[in-house]
């Protein structure tokens, strides 16, 4: 009896496990999902993060992509190769979440991007971006949410006063481009799964 009891619960946790559509990883304030089951093209993979109001996931920062990959290595997820938000276009590469892509805080493997792909995937054991056409390969993907951040801008008024007609001018001066943020901070990091 008690051997038959082992394998119903043995069944119902691999069971539990071949329903989970994926995982939500919460990073430094940041919810990451990652699809660890079904495997899609790039644009597929983006269509999906778009549907749960996420975008591929974008490493604006070296710290954020050695958090991320250092938890895929400790994890039973750091043998898949996963799709990121980054591209290859007419500007050259650039983070689908619209964040500026810096070629100083870059992670390229040895070798890459190796002028042929267009599209960027890693993996926890790699440590490092790889390229690979956007169409051919199906991949895991991890999706990142959309940051909407608030921003207040001032801005200096200047009132010019014309002597011939009396007539008052303003104009604006914009405001300068803020600089690329580098901060450290502590790593928190939660897991949910998601099961169907």
């Amino acid at each position: 009896m008690a051997a038959s009891s082992r394998i119903i619960f043995l069944v119902f946790i691999q069971c539990l496990f071949l329903t989970v559509d994926g995982l939500d990883l919460t990073i430094e304030d940041t919810l990451y999902y990652l699809e660890t089951n079904t495997r899609l093209t790039w644009d597929d993979a983006k269509a999906d993060c778009s549907s749960r109001d996420m975008t591929l996931v974008s490493f604006e920062t070296l710290d954020e992509f050695r958090i991320v990959t250092e938890y895929l290595h400790e994890s039973r997820y750091d043998l898949l190769w996963i799709w990121t938000g980054g591209r290859q276009t007419v500007q050259g590469w650039e983070w689908d979440s619209g964040e500026p892509f810096y070629a100083n805080q870059s992670a390229w493997g040895e070798f890459q991007p190796n002028e042929q792909m267009s599209c960027i995937n890693f993996s926890g054991s790699y440590s490092a971006w790889d390229d690979d056409d956007c169409a051919s390969y199906n991949l895991a993907y991890m999706c990142e949410e959309i940051h909407y951040v608030q921003t207040t801008t001032t801005t200096e008024e200047t009132t010019v006063t014309t002597e011939n007609s009396g007539t008052t001018e303003n104009s604006t001066r914009l405001p300068q481009r803020p600089q690329d943020p580098s901060t450290t901070r502590s790593i928190g990091i939660s897991i949910r799964r998601r099961i169907n």
